[in-house]
Order: structure tokens, then C-alpha cells, then sequence
């Protein structure tokens, strides 16, 4: 029930940034918003992805401070940059390194009840001083109201992890942990490098090519794709947790791979029907359909990690990293960049389960390709991509084993 609870309020933390704000503020004085602070979330989200390896790559006792000595390494950079060119908000980026650094740590050691406190303190923090800012009484922008609404929560958290980590900080020197953040670096970055360039890279070509507007509506629909983890009822960091050093990983991998699949096409036909009656939700639609390939994507990458396949994925993530890069550079519209995500996302999909060496039925690369079939069809009639949406989701329901009977293994692995 509380794992539960801390997906809904990391859903909900999401939907506050990525959809309350532009309701709040316009989409374009947003769109203006992040094309000035785009930098900012791409060492954010470069960061948040890169450190979460540290769960499979580090002791216990060192991961609080490892992932402080990475955030204030990108802290740096972005300091050294931000002295000769304006790229973004110092002090919005501080906030959220701290809050990366305090979630990981807290998720990494378990502490599911002390998430959903930091996850509430958020939530509460921020709505509060958007209804201020809506009634007129708080004269926030965007960026004030970011760095108001992180602070108090995160600096809380770190002071609470300092004191209960205060043990296994005493045994670490911070030479060693220096030493050790600087060698295992490489590894970390080249580990999710491809959902570092699909998270901060792409968008960052659009604050170049797209008008504001076009460039809010696009990060609108990568949030949607990118808060899978929230979405799905189990967060993405406690599956990694629970894959390490457990004996049925595979069987676990099986049915989160099998529910999650039912799971995002269920909530993909759903919002499709909301679409077809609500005109103006079908601009944020488009990237809907491949849900279910980003989840397995995130999914497996956490599976050959924890089964200490890292040589693979390295390999597989140098090579879509170099394609992603060059056709992201001659990319030149909204309909090009979506369309690049699309097949990047289903590419690296089946690459990852190929490399994954699992047996995977049939039916999972053909609900590949009627994801990439429905993200094409919205341009073309959203009623077919409806239709579509369904009948994937009747026959893999048909085809696949009890959902319930996965559900209760689910339960029983994931605390």
C-alpha cells in the first residue's frame, strides 16, 4: 500500500511540473521557460539516470555519499559553464541534484516510508505556493517557483540522511570516495547513455528548431513517456533493488514484463478515447503508443545491470548513442524529432531483450510494432489508432498467461 502511495505522489510531483505549471503560467511563457533552463534538465536527467547504476556498481554504505560527490561533479561543470555563457539557473539546479541525490539514497536502503514523506513535503510545498501564485498573493515566476517549492524538502532530506547514514559516513574517507566516484564514471554514463541523449539530447535540439510553443508541447509529451516509472504502480528503483543479488530475478522480469504490458495498453486505449472526444488533447498524444517499449526498455537495461551483463549494454548503448546523434542533427521539424524518439525507443527495445538472452514470446515484438503502427496512425485518424490500441490489447490478453497469477508474484518479490 505505501509502495502504492509513493507511485501516486510521483505521478502526481510530475504532473504538477509538466502540466499544472503550463496550466498556471500559459504553455508558451513555459515553452520560454524551459528553452532558457534546458540545460538545467539535461544535467538534471543526466545526472538522476547516470547515478542510479551506483544501486548495482556500489556498497551500501557509500551510496549517499557517492551520489552527493557526483551531483556536486555536475554542479561544477555547470558552474564553470554558466561563468562565460548564460545557460540556465544555478540555484534550480542545486535543488534538484539535492532532491536526486536524497531519493536515490532513500530508495536504494529501502526507506519506502521516508520516500513517501519526501515525496508529500514536495507535493504540499508546491501546491501551496501555486495556489498563491494563482490567486495573485505570490509574485512567482516559473523558475522561483521551482526553486522555492525543492528546497525545504530536499534540504530536510539531506540532513535526515546525514544523521541516519552517519556511521557509514564515518568509515569512508573522502579520498576514497572521490577515487571511487572518478573510476567508475565512464561506466556509469555509457551504461544509460542512450536514455540520456533521448531524455536531454532531443530536446535540446528543439529549443534550437522549434517555436516556444511547439517546444512546450513537446516536453509535454516526453514527460508522459519519460514518468513511466511513476506511472506504473511499482517504481522503477525499487525493481532494481529488488533484481540485485535475487534469485528469481528472471521469473520477476517475466511477469513485470507481462503486466506493465496489459498495464500501459490499458491506460494508452483510455486516453485514446478521451482524445477522440477532447480535441485538445490529441497535440500530446503521439508518443502514447510506445508506453509499453519505454517501460521494457528501462526494464531490461535494470536486468542485464543487475545480472552483471554491464559489457553488453555498454556496447549496445555506444552504438544507438552514435545513430541517435546524427540523425538528431539533421532533424529539422516536430514531426522528424517524434519520429526519431519512436524508432529509437522500439530499436533499443528489441536490441536490449536480444541481448537480454531470455526466450521472449512472439507476441511481445509484434505489440513492438503495433506500438510504432499506432504512433503513426494518430496523424492519420485517431479512430483507427484507437481500434488498433484494443485489439493489442484483447489479443495479448488472450495470449499470455494470468495476470493475476503475475500480480501475485509481483507482490511478494517487490516490498
Amino acid at each position: 500500500m505505501i509502495g502504492l502511495l509513493v507511485q501516486v505522489l510521483s505521478l502526481f510531483s510530475g504532473l504538477m511540473v509538466n502540466f499544472l505549471t503550463p496550466v498556471i503560467f500559459g504553455v508558451t511563457q513555459y515553452g520560454v521557460f524551459i528553452k532558457a533552463n534546458i540545460l538545467v534538465y539535461v544535467f538534471h536527467r543526466f545526472s538522476d539516470v547516470s547515478s542510479e547504476s551506483l544501486i548495482a556498481l556500489n556498497a551500501e554504505g557509500s551510496i549517499f555519499l557517492q551520489s552527493l560527490v557526483f551531483n556536486i561533479f555536475y554542479f561544477v561543470i555547470f558552474c564553470a559553464i554558466s561563468h562565460f555563457i548564460n545557460i540556465g539557473s544555478l540555484w534550480l539546479l542545486g535543488s534538484m541534484l539535492l532532491s536526486s541525490s536524497v531519493l536515490l539514497t532513500l530508495y536504494s536502503q529501502k526507506r519506502i516510508k521516508a520516500v513517501l514523506l519526501f515525496l508529500l513535503s514536495v507535493v504540499s510545498v508546491f501546491l501551496f505556493q501555486a495556489g498563491l501564485v494563482w490567486a495573485g498573493r505570490l509574485p512567482f515566476g516559473i523558475e522561483q517557483l521551482m526553486i522555492f517549492s525543492t528546497y525545504p524538502p530536499a534540504i530536510a532530506g539531506f540532513l535526515m540522511l546525514t544523521w541516519l547514514s552517519r556511521r557509514e559516513l564515518a568509515r569512508l574517507s573522502s579520498y576514497t570516495s572521490l577515487w571511487r566516484a572518478v573510476s567508475i564514471f565512464p561506466r556509469m554514463v555509457t551504461l544509460t547513455l542512450v536514455f540520456n541523449l533521448l531524455t536531454n539530447f532531443l530536446p535540446y535540439v528543439a529549443t534550437k528548431i522549434l517555436m516556444p510553443r511547439e517546444i512546450g508541447i513537446l516536453r509535454v509529451m516526453l514527460a508522459v513517456v519519460q514518468s513511466v516509472s511513476s506511472i506504473f504502480p511499482l517504481n522503477i528503483k525499487q525493481i532494481f533493488s529488488t533484481f540485485m543479488g535475487n534469485d528469481k530475478k528472471e521469473r520477476l522480469y517475466e511477469a513485470l514484463m507481462q503486466v506493465s504490458a496489459v498495464y500501459f495498453l490499458s491506460l494508452a486505449c483510455a486516453i485514446l478515447l478521451v482524445a477522440y472526444f477532447y480535441q485538445p488533447l490529441q497535440d500530446y498524444v503521439r508518443l502514447l503508443a510506445i508506453l509499453p517499449l519505454f517501460f521494457w526498455s528501462m526494464l531490461t537495461e535494470r536486468l542485464l545491470q543487475a545480472s552483471l551483463q554491464g559489457g553488453r549494454l555498454v556496447a549496445l548503448n555506444l552504438v544507438f548513442a552514435v545513430a541517435i546523434l546524427g540523425f538528431g542533427a539533421i532533424s529539422t521539424s516536430l514531426d522528424a524529432l517524434i519520429m526519431l524518439y519512436v524508432i529509437s525507443i522500439a530499436a533499443y527495445s528489441v536490441a536490449l531483450l536480444h541481448a537480454s538472452g531470455l526466450k521472449v514470446p512472439v507476441r511481445y515484438y509484434l505489440l513492438g510494432v503495433a506500438c510504432i503502427l499506432q504512433s503513426i496512425m494518430i496523424e492519420i485518424s485517431l479512430p483507427w489508432t484507437l481500434l488498433l490500441a484494443l485489439v493489442t490489447l484483447v489479443g495479448f490478453v488472450y495470449k499470455g498467461s494470468s495476470v493475476r497469477t503475475d500480480i501475485k508474484i509481483l507482490r511478494g518479490e517487490i516490498k
